[in-house]
């Protein structure tokens, strides 16, 4: 199997031509077959030229690199049909995967896979960017998408701990409370506490589980016997 030079070899080798060495004597100091450079030099040098080039022969292996890269690909003028067939379906807000899957489940004579749609839209077909779900971390907007946002703007809108006023952190009133959770080592039980900050009165509950809905639960249940004056936080 004949070996490809690497940019670095090809401007050496460009050099050791221009000093007047002969292809064997380059093919020494570059550790490679003499054969090997003269494939390199019947490839990769532009006919237009009398001298090999190491700029314009790493441009003309690119060339015929991409060359063979698009007569492997499917979505290609080649395949009109195909390509008109997934625009179609990207169109409908179908997603790549859904279209791959349903190329198999109908015995399609032409399949591609979730990943090649994803390539040719961003390389050959931006304009089709829109009716993807997901656009690099930029998603589509939905009823889904619009209520989880709204969940988060809540879940930050509430008072957090690191934004106490100064006399919840110096303990000078009654009412702020901390929550933590006590977890068993050699089992599942769980335990959740309350202890007001200034007093240090303690509220203890057990927890049946370890998700944050059930503590605000049982935390409300632990607090609902103390006076409304001393819930502040």
């Amino acid at each position: 199997m004949p070996l490809h030079l690497t940019k670095h070899q090809r401007i050496e080798l460009s050099l050791l031509l221009q000093l007047g060495h002969s292809i064997r004597a380059a093919a020494a100091v570059l550790g490679v077959s003499p054969s090997t450079l003269s494939r390199e030099l019947r490839r990769n040098t532009n006919p237009r030229q009398t001298r090999y080039h190491a700029g314009n022969a790493e441009r003309l292996r690119l060339a015929r690199r991409a060359k063979a890269n698009e007569a492997k690909r499917k979505l290609t003028s080649a395949h009109q049909p195909l390509v008109v067939l997934i625009e179609a379906k990207l169109r409908l807000y179908w997603s790549p995967e859904q279209i791959s899957g349903w190329l198999v489940a109908t015995r399609h004579a032409l399949r591609v896979c979730a990943q090649t749609i994803y390539d040719w839209v961003y390389a050959s077909r931006r304009d089709l960017l829109i009716y993807l779900r997901s656009q690099k971390q930029k998603y589509r907007r939905t009823r889904a998408n619009t209520l989880r946002r709204r969940y988060r703007d809540e879940l930050f809108a509430a008072r957090r701990i690191d934004r106490r006023p100064a006399h919840v952190m110096a303990r000078q009133r009654y009412g702020h409370w901390e929550g933590d959770t006590v977890v068993s080592r050699k089992s599942t039980a769980r335990i959740g506490t309350l202890v007001e900050r200034k007093s240090g009165y303690l509220r203890a509950f057990v927890l049946p589980s370890g998700r944050s809905d059930g503590f605000a639960r049982a935390a409300a249940t632990a607090l609902a016997v103390v006076p409304q004056r001393y819930k502040q936080t």
